[in-house]
């Protein structure tokens, strides 16, 4: 029967693997943050869409869901100081929208950009129009 050698604890297997452990953690610390803040931008942008919906036949309904948008955006988090926040009347579809963008900055003055672009729509006609 032959004998081997027990390897070492610390041998070129066991960096590999830290290394892959590390860069998931710096990874999901440095950007999971941002997509979970986008997902919670959805949800208002849905909220949103809903109120346009049925107050679609008010005056002033577009500035008001746009104001009450960007103040829940910005509650959130979102400090893009060039955030932009459309709501679009068409004939046949109602949508909220915003757009920004977050700066990740990385050791060594190296940064990231992330655009962000999420909508909600919905049909503007009832059923029974």
């Amino acid at each position: 029967m032959a004998q081997y050698k027990q390897p070492s604890r610390i041998n070129i297997v066991s960096i590999l693997l830290l290394g892959v452990v590390l860069g998931a953690v710096y990874t999901g610390v440095k950007f999971v943050p941002h997509y979970w803040r986008d997902r919670k931008v959805e949800e208002v942008l849905g909220v949103a869409v809903n109120r346009f919906f049925r107050e679609r036949t008010t005056s002033g309904v577009e500035e008001s869901v746009r104001a009450e948008v960007e103040a829940h955006v910005r509650a959130l988090g979102v400090d893009d100081p060039e955030l932009r926040v459309f709501v679009e009347r068409r004939p046949d579809v109602l949508r909220v929208s915003v757009q920004y963008t977050v700066v990740v900055s990385h050791p060594g003055r190296k940064i990231t950009t992330l655009r962000f672009a999420p909508s909600a729509e919905t049909d503007s006609k009832t059923p029974f129009d």
